[in-house]
């Protein structure tokens, strides 16, 4: 799905237009901003500042034979991308993505950036499976959200050790930020499919600063955590679960895999982590099973690593996903 995306003086006159229409409602609106809390700006406040709810109606992702896909997070949304176009690639599928990084970003960052304005954010065009991207630096979210009338959006958080060794303390970083987050995307792109990204626990023997992953018990604990928070808030906030998380612990159970990952926590090439990422995603986004596609990365992963991959990914997605 390609529209030629709105200028900003006509974005400002539908924006005009729909807040008169707004006025003219009757008392639904009216109650609503009576009864919003007395926080930092809600979603109500700030949801229809630029990106406003769409007047045209967004067309089926199989309408041109492309899927528009936006990530938003951090380091552990850039890599694995690239390996997603080559899946599609394999299968005859077209798919157009970008990724919105910035460095070890939580969902508070996002929430407050997103209300400030903040041109933070590098917006990754991720053009092929070689790893070519073309970047952008200093941009807002909300400059990000306008490229494209998206088909699918995603969100994250960033659980580290010391979070996600304790479940309240997993949970409370997503509280209240994946509400407001996930609410301001579906308000805006009510047509788009949208996904909370569960991540992984890092390796054992990563270690930084007073922070480290001692053993396979505590690295168990943080997958179990992640799990668990991140079941809980797309069930709650009715969005789909990408298992990738789930994923990475089963493939971990396979004596193919050693480590998955470049430095003990990010998704490696080599270690496998990013192509087993893109396979959890590319069952995710097209209902079609990862077993047995043909595409390889162009980095040596022999043949019993991919079929253990795959059949982590597939798994993953077949009994955890919430749909």
């Amino acid at each position: 799905m390609k529209k030629r995306l709105l200028t900003r003086n006509l974005m400002i006159w539908l924006l005009l237009l729909s807040l008169l229409l707004s006025a003219c409602g009757g008392e639904t609106t009216k109650n609503t901003e009576e009864k919003a809390e007395p926080k930092s700006e809600t979603v109500e406040e700030i949801k229809t500042e630029e990106v406003i709810q769409s007047t045209v109606e967004q067309e089926d992702p199989a309408a041109d034979g492309e899927l528009d896909v936006l990530i938003i997070g951090n380091s552990f949304s850039t890599g694995w991308p690239d390996e997603l176009k080559g899946l599609f690639m394999a299968a005859g599928l077209k798919l157009n993505i970008y990724s919105v990084y910035y460095s070890g970003c939580r969902l508070d960052q996002h929430w407050d950036w997103l209300q400030e304005d903040a041109h933070n954010y590098r917006l990754n065009h991720h053009l092929n499976d070689l790893g070519n991207r073309k970047a952008v630096e200093g941009k807002s979210l909300v400059e990000c959200l306008a490229t494209d009338n998206w088909d699918v959006i995603s969100l994250q958080q960033h659980f580290g050790p010391t979070t996600a060794i304790d479940y309240k303390a997993s949970l409370d970083s997503c509280t209240p930020y994946a509400k407001d987050l996930l609410d301001y995307l579906k308000w805006n792109f009510p047509k788009s499919r949208i996904y909370w990204h569960q991540t992984w626990a890092y390796e054992v023997g990563w270690e930084r600063d007073e922070e480290s992953i001692p053993d396979v018990a505590y690295q168990t604990k943080c997958y179990e955590n992640i799990r668990d928070v991140s079941q809980k808030v797309a069930k709650e906030n009715g969005v789909s679960l990408v298992p990738c998380g789930d994923a990475w612990q089963y493939a971990r159970q396979s004596a193919e895999i050693v480590n998955l990952t470049r430095d003990n926590y990010h998704d490696g090439p080599e270690g496998g982590g990013q192509y087993l990422n893109a396979c959890t995603w590319f069952e995710c986004l097209t209902g079609q099973s990862c077993l047995g596609n043909t595409w390889k990365p162009p980095y040596t992963l022999d043949e019993y690593k991919i079929a253990a991959l795959q059949d982590a990914a597939h798994r993953a997605v077949e009994e955890n996903t919430i749909k």
